[in-house]
């Protein structure tokens, strides 16, 4: 009998930004799963990120906060346009 484990999980706040920011659960699994950067982040959270094209062909960092762990928790989720403040 094999145990199988998810990679991450969402927290019921992550899981309602995720539909509030209309991101792609495919999307978000990607970042997951290979991540452009992971960068450290407050309380000792991993902000998982990689550039995406949104709308009108303009880029934007997606960003998944997680609790790194097995499986990873993801904190939150959110797109933004600042991608010089964010992209490192």
């Amino acid at each position: 009998m094999s145990s199988w484990m998810p990679r991450y999980l969402l927290s019921t706040h992550a899981l309602n930004e995720l539909k509030r920011r209309n991101v792609p659960m495919m999307v978000l699994d990607m970042v997951l799963t290979e991540p452009q950067q992971i960068l450290s982040e407050k309380f000792g959270r991993k902000a998982y990120q990689s550039l995406i094209e949104i709308n009108d062909g303009k880029q934007a960092v997606l960003r998944a906060i997680v609790e790194e762990g097995n499986p990873l928790i993801v904190v939150t989720v959110y797109y933004t346009t600042k991608v010089n403040k964010y992209w490192r």
